[in-house]
């Protein structure tokens, strides 16, 4: 079974290395996945032109987070400038959106999970390994 991998934000700020969200999504293959925002907070454009303060209460308050297409979510992850924190699931149904969100280990059922935590971590999970190889291997001097 596949568990999180664990990366640093700040050793890959140490390194100079660029670890964001963005980064992390060129590394997942497109896919029609249906994708949820659960948790949001940061600097950057929120979609269908919202304000931000708008987008992170909404998130919050929709049953299921607001959900998005592959292009939607690379579109708003181009526009984040900074995440202090955030929950993001990729899976097959929207049913498992409605899982309790405190918990990113809830989302193990689905084919995708990001968490940054408290802007100094982030973790990832993929029920496919030759994504997390990837992950793995081009963030591996990050790894906590």
């Amino acid at each position: 079974m596949n568990e999180f991998i664990r990366l640093s934000l700040t050793k890959a700020e140490k390194l100079d290395q660029d670890l964001s969200l963005i980064n992390i999504f060129e590394l997942i293959p497109e896919n029609n996945l249906f994708w949820s925002v659960l948790e949001f907070d940061g600097i950057g454009e929120a979609p269908f032109d919202w304000r931000m303060d708008e987008f992170t209460r909404l998130v919050l308050r929709t049953d299921g987070g607001i959900q998005l297409d592959w292009f939607e979510l690379k579109k708003f992850i181009l526009s984040v400038q900074e995440t202090y924190h955030c929950l993001i699931v990729g899976a097959k149904s929207t049913e498992l959106f409605s899982k309790d969100r405190r918990y990113k280990e809830n989302f193990l059922d689905s084919e995708y999970v990001i968490e940054v935590f408290d802007g100094g971590e982030l973790s990832f999970f993929s029920k496919y390994s030759q994504v997390n190889d990837v992950i793995e291997s081009t963030f591996y001097h990050c790894i906590i």
